[in-house]
């Protein structure tokens, strides 16, 4: 009807879409990690980077996002 309602609970959902707003941003971004690999599968995974000229972090983080996403199975032998 074109008329403005009055939203009593406005302070409250403003909190929250902001709260959201804020979680949503932190989950988009990087977190640093520790990672102890095999020396030949890092020369390996270098060598790789190298010929796609990328940084070799850079694949490293899209398997882990493949894997997590499901794109990409874990195989152990």
């Amino acid at each position: 009807n074109n008329e403005f309602m009055d939203n009593s609970d406005f302070k409250d959902t403003k909190k929250m879409l902001e709260a959201a707003a804020i979680s949503h941003r932190q989950l988009q971004t990087s977190k640093p990690i520790t990672l102890r690999i095999n020396q030949m599968d890092l020369i390996k995974i270098k060598a790789k980077a190298k010929r796609n000229n990328i940084p070799y972090q850079t694949l490293l983080g899209a398997v882990v996002h493949d894997f997590a996403e499901d794109r990409r199975e874990l195989k152990i032998k």
